[in-house]
């Protein structure tokens, strides 16, 4: 289901860490808590959750500001790992801002009522869901606080298409729409023209689907499956950690 998390306060302009400073992040922190057995894609519903720590944000879009979460989800389970790592969207809003993306959430099935500001599922919203895509497209890294992540793997194809494709996210012709079917990721159609998988539980290590994907792509000119357009990669100093 998509959530709001109700917060004592919001800001929604200016750069993302004085958005998410230490205290909104606490908060946030205890009530995914709760939020998360609730999603879809939250492959550790049946265990009992102890600590959930955010690790690092992403930032990708600033007004509504909009991250990518990296969480530390621990458990009270001594008989199995003790923590995972999950990926997570957040946008925060107030205002006509919140409101809109209330009425999304619940036409959804989701909970929650808006007081001053909320935080939602980053992909309620299409701006987000544009803003992620591009970065994509535009090679953009990011700079986070423990490392960064890298726009990598574009592809011989993305570069014969790049002019296209940029002028095509410019004009609006890449509606996204989150998809419903999977339930370990979620996957965002853009259009007729790209489909974004959005890993939910990450593990250390790039990403053997990528590998092979880029390979078909770029070395096989393999034409019977989707080509490989790009990826976000999240480095730790010169090793890659999550793809």
């Amino acid at each position: 289901c998509s959530w709001v998390m109700r917060v004592r306060r919001v800001f929604t302009s200016g750069y993302y860490s004085l958005m998410f400073d230490d205290a909104l992040l606490r908060e946030i922190e205890e009530k995914l808590r709760t939020t998360l057995p609730c999603s879809r894609w939250f492959g550790s519903k049946a265990r009992k959750l102890g600590l959930v720590a955010i690790q690092e944000l992403w930032p990708i879009m600033e007004d509504p500001c909009g991250v990518l979460a990296l969480i530390d989800v621990r458990f009270d389970d001594p008989e199995k790992p003790i923590s995972e790592n999950y990926l997570l969207p957040l946008i925060s809003a107030s205002g006509d801002q919140a409101r809109q993306l209330e009425a999304t959430a619940r036409a959804g099935g989701g909970q929650g009522i808006i007081l001053e500001g909320a935080v939602f599922d980053g992909l309620l919203s299409n701006d987000f869901c544009l803003s992620l895509l591009g970065v994509i497209l535009n090679d953009r890294d990011i700079s986070c606080e423990n490392g960064g992540v890298l726009a990598g793997c574009l592809t011989g194809f993305f570069r014969k298409m790049k002019a296209s494709y940029l002028a095509g996210l410019a004009s609006g012709q890449f509606t996204p729409h989150v998809m419903t079917g999977e339930q370990s990721n979620t996957s965002i159609r853009y259009g007729n023209e790209f489909v974004l998988k959005l890993i939910r539980k990450l593990e250390k290590g790039g990403s053997l689907d990528i590998e092979v994907t880029r390979f078909l792509t770029d070395s096989a000119a393999f034409t019977h499956s989707a080509p490989l357009v790009g990826s976000l990669e999240y480095m730790y100093g010169r090793q890659t950690i999550f793809a």
